[in-house]
Protein backbone atom coordinates (compact mmCIF):
# COMPACT_ATOMS: atom_id res chain seq x y z
CA UNK A 1 0.00 0.00 0.00
CA UNK A 2 2.93 2.30 0.80
CA UNK A 3 4.44 1.48 -2.84
CA UNK A 4 0.86 2.46 -4.43
CA UNK A 5 0.95 6.24 -1.95
CA UNK A 6 4.16 6.63 -3.99
CA UNK A 7 3.92 5.51 -7.29
CA UNK A 8 0.38 7.93 -7.22
CA UNK A 9 2.60 10.93 -5.88
CA UNK A 10 5.20 10.50 -8.54
CA UNK A 11 2.66 10.40 -10.87
CA UNK A 12 0.81 14.05 -9.90
CA UNK A 13 4.71 15.41 -9.01
CA UNK A 14 4.86 14.63 -13.30
CA UNK A 15 1.89 15.87 -14.70
CA UNK A 16 2.48 18.61 -12.13
CA UNK A 17 6.06 19.15 -13.86
CA UNK A 18 4.47 19.28 -17.14
CA UNK A 19 1.85 21.75 -16.59
CA UNK A 20 4.74 23.54 -15.27
CA UNK A 21 6.18 23.30 -18.60
CA UNK A 22 3.89 23.75 -21.05
CA UNK A 23 3.00 27.39 -18.77
CA UNK A 24 6.85 28.31 -19.48
CA UNK A 25 7.24 27.78 -22.94
CA UNK A 26 3.34 29.61 -23.51
CA UNK A 27 5.07 32.25 -21.70
CA UNK A 28 5.98 35.61 -23.59
CA UNK A 29 9.42 36.06 -21.67
CA UNK A 30 10.16 32.18 -23.03
CA UNK A 31 9.02 33.03 -26.55
CA UNK A 32 10.92 36.21 -26.80
CA UNK A 33 14.29 34.28 -25.43
CA UNK A 34 13.97 31.87 -28.47
CA UNK A 35 13.29 34.41 -30.86
CA UNK A 36 16.28 36.30 -29.99
CA UNK A 37 18.61 32.87 -29.76
CA UNK A 38 17.16 31.90 -33.20
CA UNK A 39 18.23 34.99 -34.81
CA UNK A 40 21.77 34.83 -32.72
CA UNK A 41 22.27 31.26 -34.25
CA UNK A 42 20.85 32.24 -37.44
CA UNK A 43 23.59 35.53 -37.88
CA UNK A 44 26.15 33.31 -36.49
CA UNK A 45 25.30 30.41 -39.84
CA UNK A 46 25.50 33.60 -42.02
CA UNK A 47 28.80 35.62 -40.90
CA UNK A 48 30.71 33.20 -42.43
CA UNK A 49 29.41 33.90 -45.37
CA UNK A 50 29.97 37.31 -45.35
CA UNK A 51 33.17 37.59 -44.66
CA UNK A 52 34.04 35.19 -47.41
CA UNK A 53 32.49 37.73 -49.16
CA UNK A 54 33.80 40.91 -48.11
CA UNK A 55 37.42 39.01 -48.51
CA UNK A 56 36.13 38.14 -51.97
CA UNK A 57 35.41 41.74 -52.73
CA UNK A 58 38.18 43.03 -50.95
CA UNK A 59 40.36 40.64 -53.76
CA UNK A 60 38.69 41.36 -56.58
CA UNK A 61 39.73 45.27 -55.84
CA UNK A 62 42.86 44.47 -55.41
CA UNK A 63 43.10 42.64 -58.70
CA UNK A 64 41.12 45.52 -60.41
CA UNK A 65 43.93 47.63 -58.91
CA UNK A 66 46.74 45.38 -60.07
CA UNK A 67 45.37 45.17 -63.47
CA UNK A 68 45.09 48.93 -63.70
CA UNK A 69 48.58 49.45 -62.75
CA UNK A 70 50.07 46.62 -65.20
CA UNK A 71 47.62 48.29 -67.86
CA UNK A 72 49.22 51.89 -67.58
CA UNK A 73 52.71 50.63 -67.44
CA UNK A 74 51.98 49.04 -70.67
CA UNK A 75 50.32 51.72 -72.55
CA UNK A 76 53.02 53.57 -71.46
CA UNK A 77 55.67 51.16 -72.57
CA UNK A 78 54.02 51.57 -75.90
CA UNK A 79 53.64 55.24 -76.28
CA UNK A 80 49.61 54.75 -76.37
CA UNK A 81 49.51 57.24 -73.45
CA UNK A 82 51.79 60.20 -75.33
CA UNK A 83 49.06 62.36 -76.64
CA UNK A 84 51.26 65.16 -77.33
CA UNK A 85 53.67 62.61 -79.27
CA UNK A 86 50.73 61.82 -80.82
CA UNK A 87 49.26 65.44 -81.65
CA UNK A 88 52.85 66.35 -82.61
CA UNK A 89 52.48 63.43 -85.93
CA UNK A 90 49.11 64.56 -86.48
CA UNK A 91 50.40 68.08 -86.97
CA UNK A 92 53.14 66.94 -88.80
CA UNK A 93 50.58 64.87 -91.51
CA UNK A 94 48.26 68.23 -91.42
CA UNK A 95 51.51 70.43 -92.62
CA UNK A 96 52.24 67.40 -95.13
CA UNK A 97 48.73 68.04 -96.77
CA UNK A 98 49.08 71.89 -96.71
CA UNK A 99 52.51 71.65 -98.51
CA UNK A 100 51.37 69.31 -100.75
CA UNK A 101 49.11 72.31 -102.72
CA UNK A 102 52.35 74.09 -103.28
CA UNK A 103 50.85 76.97 -101.67
CA UNK A 104 52.77 77.87 -97.97
CA UNK A 105 49.59 80.04 -97.20
CA UNK A 106 47.73 77.08 -96.74
CA UNK A 107 49.81 76.70 -93.40
CA UNK A 108 48.11 79.20 -92.12
CA UNK A 109 45.13 78.40 -93.15
CA UNK A 110 44.99 75.24 -91.50
CA UNK A 111 46.06 77.13 -87.68
CA UNK A 112 43.21 79.46 -88.74
CA UNK A 113 40.51 76.88 -88.50
CA UNK A 114 42.22 74.95 -85.85
CA UNK A 115 42.02 78.26 -83.86
CA UNK A 116 38.51 78.70 -84.93
CA UNK A 117 37.58 75.14 -84.05
CA UNK A 118 38.77 74.89 -80.76
CA UNK A 119 38.49 77.89 -79.52
CA UNK A 120 42.91 78.62 -78.80
CA UNK A 121 45.30 80.92 -79.39
CA UNK A 122 48.38 79.83 -81.04
CA UNK A 123 51.54 81.37 -80.45
CA UNK A 124 54.44 81.53 -83.19
CA UNK A 125 56.43 80.35 -84.97
CA UNK A 126 52.71 77.76 -85.13
CA UNK A 127 54.53 74.78 -85.52
CA UNK A 128 53.74 71.34 -84.32
CA UNK A 129 55.00 72.14 -81.06
CA UNK A 130 53.17 75.67 -80.98
CA UNK A 131 49.67 74.09 -81.91
CA UNK A 132 49.74 70.66 -79.64
CA UNK A 133 51.08 73.40 -76.52
CA UNK A 134 47.87 75.55 -77.68
CA UNK A 135 45.08 72.45 -78.14
CA UNK A 136 46.48 71.25 -74.42
CA UNK A 137 43.81 74.07 -73.44
CA UNK A 138 41.52 73.05 -75.37
CA UNK A 139 38.28 72.68 -73.39
CA UNK A 140 37.50 69.48 -75.49
CA UNK A 141 40.78 67.87 -74.61
CA UNK A 142 40.73 69.44 -71.22
CA UNK A 143 37.80 66.92 -70.76
CA UNK A 144 39.36 63.93 -71.95
CA UNK A 145 41.80 61.39 -70.92
CA UNK A 146 45.28 60.31 -72.37
CA UNK A 147 44.14 57.51 -73.93
CA UNK A 148 41.53 59.30 -75.46
CA UNK A 149 43.48 62.40 -76.85
CA UNK A 150 46.22 59.87 -78.39
CA UNK A 151 43.13 58.43 -79.97
CA UNK A 152 41.89 61.62 -81.45
CA UNK A 153 45.16 62.72 -82.43
CA UNK A 154 45.85 59.47 -84.16
CA UNK A 155 42.35 60.02 -86.17
CA UNK A 156 43.43 63.48 -87.24
CA UNK A 157 46.65 61.98 -88.58
CA UNK A 158 44.82 59.24 -90.45
CA UNK A 159 43.04 61.70 -92.10
CA UNK A 160 45.96 63.71 -93.47
CA UNK A 161 47.76 61.13 -94.55
CA UNK A 162 44.83 59.75 -96.26
CA UNK A 163 44.48 63.61 -98.04
CA UNK A 164 48.11 63.44 -99.32
CA UNK A 165 47.97 59.56 -100.47
CA UNK A 166 44.27 60.00 -102.20
CA UNK A 167 45.39 63.40 -104.30
CA UNK A 168 42.82 65.38 -102.03
CA UNK A 169 45.95 68.04 -101.14
CA UNK A 170 45.87 69.70 -104.08
CA UNK A 171 45.45 73.43 -104.89
CA UNK A 172 42.20 72.93 -106.07
CA UNK A 173 40.95 70.75 -103.35
CA UNK A 174 42.74 71.50 -100.24
CA UNK A 175 39.46 74.13 -99.01
CA UNK A 176 37.50 71.56 -99.45
CA UNK A 177 38.98 68.79 -98.12
CA UNK A 178 40.07 70.83 -94.84
CA UNK A 179 36.62 71.87 -94.24
CA UNK A 180 35.73 68.25 -94.21
CA UNK A 181 38.23 67.65 -91.49
CA UNK A 182 35.81 68.50 -88.36
CA UNK A 183 33.29 65.18 -89.53
CA UNK A 184 35.95 63.12 -91.01
CA UNK A 185 38.24 62.93 -87.82
CA UNK A 186 35.30 62.97 -85.65
CA UNK A 187 33.97 59.96 -87.42
CA UNK A 188 37.08 58.16 -86.54
CA UNK A 189 37.27 59.50 -82.89
CA UNK A 190 33.61 58.24 -82.37
CA UNK A 191 34.18 54.68 -83.71
CA UNK A 192 37.87 54.54 -82.22
CA UNK A 193 35.21 54.82 -78.90
CA UNK A 194 32.99 52.42 -79.61
CA UNK A 195 35.13 49.55 -80.96
CA UNK A 196 35.77 48.36 -77.36
CA UNK A 197 38.33 50.66 -76.30
CA UNK A 198 38.17 51.94 -72.56
CA UNK A 199 39.94 55.07 -72.18
CA UNK A 200 40.02 55.32 -68.41
CA UNK A 201 43.76 56.82 -67.82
Amino acid sequence: MKYSNTEDTAGIDIRHTRRRLKGAWRSPCTRRALQILARLLVALLLLPGMLTACDSRGSEADLEQERSRFLILLLNNNGDLDDYGACLRAQTAAFSCADNTGNSANRSVYVAALQSAFGVTINAPQDGDAICTGLRDAAFFQRQTPGARVCYHNCSQSYWNSGVSTGQCTAGNYTTYLSGATTGINTCYENCLKDGTVFIY
